[in-house]
């Protein structure tokens, strides 16, 4: 069955959900008079017939999609009844610009993916309707995550205080750690360090002790294949970006005391050859480079794709590259600032031309069911994954595709629209190597600080956030880079740096970001209630 005709205007789609729905005393949409307009089918079907549903996804240089060859999307259409057509462009790379032409489009798709700031501010022009009523009354799955974790609703509604999308969702923390070569450390009879100061004296005899054994001092202790040595600022309890302090404000780590103490410190590192000399100039290839001649001696990277490199083995004798913990900082605190977001900053939502919410939310829902789950974290059984005692594991062709698992499920349909990510499938899918690393920082969730949560701006938030915080994130990187490779004194520039932020705007970005950290806050205290 087709859809009907849809409304042709976002205003007139808007006045029409307003008039079924209405609007209680406390400002929440009321979902009463929103009924299932198709005949309801049994088990795990939401409707009796087919229903078709337009989509827009776009993921800029992989265009558009085809939902008829995306055996995701196929098995969820076999389980739901429910199919998508896509409407994105498949020749425009720029997902910005089709996101933005897709919404002077009449009718809107029926369901609209894209990041957290597109949807919500397309919602607040009225592109799409309110969920959290239709998700309290029609999908049980996700009202369970989110009765669970409120936090994924307070960081997702838009700045008026309504959830307009379903968020995409990973489980776990672990991004990133510290790896070192384990050989060089063995050769040189040293333990794994433990500590700032052992990690310090560590680099220091892979600096000047030769362990690669080619009688040169050409070892690279640190390296990082992105610009700058904010993983190791940690060391010395620096954040490295928008963080609450122990007064409860909202500041940039950046302008606090500690990382002045952290890049005087780097400073020394980095002139005595502890810090890759070419960090800021060496770009994305670093660990090719450095690894592959047996140079590099630790970083702080990626676990999936850094563990990888244990691949060198087979031309570097010895070649051991593992994960250790961090190292305590100068506090004797065991931690690790960076983790990945729960949260996904993206997702899907229904727009006001679409006639079908509840079979619409109905579906988004089966997604968060065990079936739809382990569809998106694992694909097709019998093709992608077979169960063994209970739980699935991916096949060996699987596991063998050409560019990696993560890759492969890509172009099956893993798209970070509204679903939950398995943390097991994720570590299922790594290498030996990179599951060392991922595991033993997931096995310590007490390293992880307390994560800035994900926020949601007004308009004018907006605006100071991209102009002044553009700025203000420009003049730190740059001033980073004259630190560390001494072009500038850490404690004569002090002050002037931090003269110069407020005069780019610092204090007026900081106080975006404060505003909207407490509205979150006041959402997080209501849901919890």
């Amino acid at each position: 069955m087709k859809k009907g005709k849809l409304l042709t205007s976002i205003a007139a789609a808007a006045l029409s959900l307003t008039m079924l729905a209405g609007c209680n005393g406390s400002g929440t949409t009321e979902t009463g008079d929103l009924q299932m307009k198709m005949e309801p089918g049994e088990g795990t079907k939401v409707t009796a017939e087919e229903l078709d549903l337009t989509i827009f996804l776009h993921r800029g240089g992989l265009g558009a999609f085809d939902y008829d060859k995306m055996t995701m999307f196929q098995e969820a259409f076999r389980e739901t009844n429910i199919k998508l057509s896509g409407t994105a462009s498949a020749s425009n790379t720029d997902a910005q610009q089709e996101f933005n032409i897709m919404l002077t489009n009449s009718p809107l798709p029926d369901i609209i993916q894209g990041t957290k700031t597109n949807l919500n501010s397309a919602a607040i022009e009225g592109a799409l309707i309110p969920l959290e009523d239709l998700v309290k009354e029609y999908a049980p799955n996700i009202q369970a995550v989110f009765d669970e974790h409120p936090e994924y609703v307070a960081g997702s509604v838009a700045s008026d205080g309504h959830l307009y999308y379903i968020p995409s969702l990973f489980e776990g923390k672990p991004s990133v750690g510290f790896y070192i070569r384990q050989d060089w450390l063995d050769k040189l009879g040293l333990e794994v360090p433990t500590t700032l100061d052992e990690y310090y004296n560590v680099l220091k005899a892979f600096r000047e002790q030769d362990p690669n054994g080619n009688g040169l001092k050409d070892e690279v202790p640190y390296f990082y294949r992105d610009k700058g040595v904010d993983g190791l600022i940690q060391l010395w309890d620096a954040y490295n970006t928008w963080h609450v302090n122990d007064e409860g404000q909202v500041v940039h780590g950046k302008t606090e005391e500690e990382y002045k103490n952290a890049m005087k410190a780097l400073a020394q590192w980095y002139q005595e050859g502890l810090i890759d000399q070419e960090i800021y100039s060496r770009g994305s290839q670093a660990r090719e480079q450095l690894l592959g001649v047996n140079l590099g001696g630790s970083t702080h990277d990626w676990f999936s794709s850094t563990g990888s490199f244990n691949r060198f083995a087979d031309t570097i004798e010895g070649f051991n590259w593992v994960a250790i913990a961090p190292p305590a900082d100068v506090n004797g605190v065991v931690k690790e600032i960076f983790a990945r977001q729960e949260l996904v900053a993206s997702g899907w939502g229904i727009s006001s031309d679409n006639q079908y919410p509840v079979e619409t939310i109905k579906y988004f829902d089966w997604w968060f069911s065990e079936n739809g789950r382990r569809t998106y974290a694992y694909g097709i059984e019998g093709v992608d994954y077979t169960m063994v005692d209970g739980k699935p594991q991916y096949t060996e062709e699987t596991l063998n595709k050409e560019g990696g698992v993560p890759m492969y499920m890509r172009d099956m349909g893993q798209l970070e629209f509204g679903a939950p990510m398995s943390i097991q499938a994720e570590i299922d899918a790594m290498t030996p190597q990179a599951q060392q690393g991922f595991e033993l920082y997931n096995d310590h969730p007490e390293w992880y600080t307390e994560q800035f949560p994900a926020l949601s701006y007004t308009t004018e938030e907006e605006r100071i956030i991209q102009d002044q915080g553009t700025a203000v994130d420009t003049l730190i990187t740059e001033t980073q880079q004259e630190w560390l490779m001494g072009t500038k004194d850490v404690d004569a520039t002090w002050d002037q740096y931090l003269a110069d932020l407020d005069s780019m705007g610092y204090q007026q970005v900081r106080q975006a970001q404060q505003d909207a950290y407490d509205r979150y806050q006041e959402s997080l205290a209501a849901i919890e209630e």
